[in-house]
């Protein structure tokens, strides 16, 4: 995750409100490299009748997109948007920009983009023998390929970074396309196995192809919601399903350090950690890449992480004796929350706040119980207590003290308590509090489009 003073121009465009438009849109907007603007034809899927109505509003025109990076196209039929509009972007593509498309209902089918100008762009094809959609839950699972690819790049062990994909909650189903086309990349698959595909692999999850200068994506999944939502339920942070998301729009837009236009890249060895575990800090300059205003001068790496409380606090920087242009640094978290790693590239010798690159990434550290930490007794804090509630404090092995507690406590008569036991399991009116509450759930559901 990097973070650059020319913004990346995000446009979203959607049919209608739903979780994922509502997630993403909160997670881009989230973003501090990120310029974003969406657009949604309807809050009703019920109403969501009318044809062409980016048309007139332009959005989508060859002007526009000219200062637009990346194109994210939402779950809405074809005739949503005009064929000057395909037109355009395939255009927009073709010179360079970077395009998402988020399977659906609709986008997929058989009234969707198919039929447009950007069919040709897509990097598989239609669903043949009537399959349109697969109603499977399923767990992420990456490719050969996308193991390596940059958008899943957490940590730089690709086992580690395996099984935190893997660790996620699960997607409620895929649309199903054909077999992806020749010049195309798979980085994600559903287990089942797909008949339309003459290798029965399974369904294309998340695919990639070069058009031009551009990019495009398919995801066919439209419920990476869940990454981030059932984490916040839990009380869990959402650390993936930022990493995904930001990560994908830089690679869409080439900014991503594997596109070679980057300067300096920092990463850490995981995206979550424990409280005073240790984080490694890795730094890395691309020598292929010039600086302007730079010849040979030396260059020096500084680095910092800032807690969640806004503290900053430098880090002690090492160089790598085996790649020159590595460095590496330990930091040790001292309690739970999101932290934020800055590193900076600056001259030799040049005056502080003049850097000539930067970059920030982020991590995630759990929050742990203090009380726990430390199971023993505190005799001091035991002492406040009582000195403020004007008790008596006595340790066990001081018989005196314990003498003179025991005779300081007040002679009343001792209270009783008696309990007694009742089934509420049968209860009539326990049951009629149950079934409404079932009820308005559901109605919240349904009116939400979550059921």
């Amino acid at each position: 995750l990097r973070v650059e003073a020319e913004p990346i121009r995000v446009v979203y465009v959607e049919g209608v409100l739903r979780a994922e438009y509502k997630y993403l849109r909160q997670r881009l907007a989230a973003d501090p490299d990120v310029d974003l603007v969406t657009f949604v034809r309807s809050a009703n899927p019920d109403q969501a009748s009318v044809s062409g109505i980016l048309s007139g509003l332009e959005l989508l025109s060859a002007e526009r997109l000219e200062k637009v990076d990346v194109v994210l196209l939402g779950d809405f039929e074809a005739r949503m948007v005009d064929d000057d509009a395909y037109e355009a972007l395939r255009g927009w593509v073709d010179e360079g920009g970077g395009l998402m498309v988020l399977g659906g209902y609709n986008n997929l089918s058989g009234v969707g983009l198919w039929r447009t100008a950007l069919a040709e762009l897509l990097p598989v094809g239609p669903a043949t023998g009537g399959i349109e959609q697969v109603e499977m839950a399923f767990r992420f699972r990456l490719t050969d390929e996308g193991r390596r690819h940059p958008v899943f790049n957490i940590s730089g062990d690709t086992a580690r970074d395996v099984r935190l994909w893997e660790s996620l909650p699960e997607l409620a189903g895929v649309v199903a396309v054909a077999a992806p086309k020749p010049g195309a990349t798979v980085l994600a698959r559903h287990p089942r196995p797909n008949p339309m595909d003459p290798d029965e692999l399974g369904y294309v999850v998340m695919a990639s192809q070069p058009f031009g200068k551009g990019i495009v994506a398919l995801l066919t999944a439209d419920t990476t919601w869940r990454w981030s939502r059932f984490a916040r339920i839990t009380g869990r942070p959402d650390v993936l399903y930022a990493r995904f998301w930001s990560q994908a729009v830089r690679w869409l837009a080439q900014r991503d350090s594997s596109s070679g236009r980057t300067v300096l890249s920092v990463s850490t060895d995981s995206a979550l950690y424990e409280r005073g575990g240790r984080v490694t800090v890795t730094v890395r300059r691309n020598p292929a890449v010039a600086v302007p205003g730079m010849g040979g001068e030396q260059t020096s790496v500084a680095l910092s992480v800032t807690d969640p409380d806004g503290q900053r606090v430098p880090l002690e920087v090492t160089a790598d004796k085996t790649e020159p242009d590595r460095w590496t640094a330990a930091y040790f978290p001292g309690r739970g929350g999101r932290f934020e790693v800055s590193a900076s590239l600056a001259r030799e010798g040049a005056a502080p706040g003049t850097p000539v690159a930067t970059q920030e990434t982020e991590f995630i550290v759990k929050g742990s119980r203090v009380e726990m930490e430390d199971p023993a007794s505190d005799p001091a804090v035991l002492r406040q207590i009582a000195r403020l509630t004007g008790g008596l404090y006595a340790d066990l092995e001081d018989e005196a003290a314990v003498r003179e507690l025991v005779e300081a406590l007040p002679s009343e008569p001792r209270t009783r308590r008696t309990e007694r036991m009742r089934q509420l399991w049968n209860s009539p009116g326990l049951l009629f509090i149950f079934l409404a509450l079932v009820s308005a759930e559901w109605v919240v559901r349904r009116r939400n489009q979550l059921v």
